[in-house]
């Protein structure tokens, strides 16, 4: 015959709890001699900076043009990239004999007029005679 035992650790973790939770009561429920502080003066919030408005306004002239010119560099490297893009994609094209855009490779192929046209071998040979 077996015999059924008992988790050990559940009478621990309720023993603890139990005791954490008379504890809590005992410290709140007992007095406390000592007398709260009084603050001798109102705090006072710290002096903002002395910036004038010429200030603020000599700053935020300053942000903005710096930004237009970050924004015209980017600009400048973004048509530089489009134009390196063109030249390789038009190298790349001529590889595969697609120099008007015909995206597909495999199975189409450019015509004469420069229009991309599919090949569809299997219709060709299921065609009625």
């Amino acid at each position: 015959m077996s015999m059924v035992t008992s988790n050990r650790l559940l009478p621990l973790l309720a023993g603890s709890v139990v005791l954490m939770a008379v504890l809590v009561a005992v410290k709140s429920c007992s007095r406390n001699d000592e007398q709260p502080q009084l603050l001798e003066a109102v705090p006072q919030a710290p002096k903002p900076d002395a910036d004038t408005p010429a200030d603020t306004i000599k700053t935020l002239t300053a942000n903005v043009s710096a930004m237009t010119s970050e924004l015209n560099a980017l600009r400048r490297d973004n048509t530089a990239l489009k134009q390196e893009n063109r030249a390789s994609s038009a190298v790349g094209s001529r590889a595969t004999g697609t120099e008007t855009g015909c995206r597909y490779t495999r199975r189409h192929h450019q015509d004469t007029d420069g229009q991309c046209q599919r090949h569809d071998f299997g219709a060709q040979r299921l065609a009625p005679g």
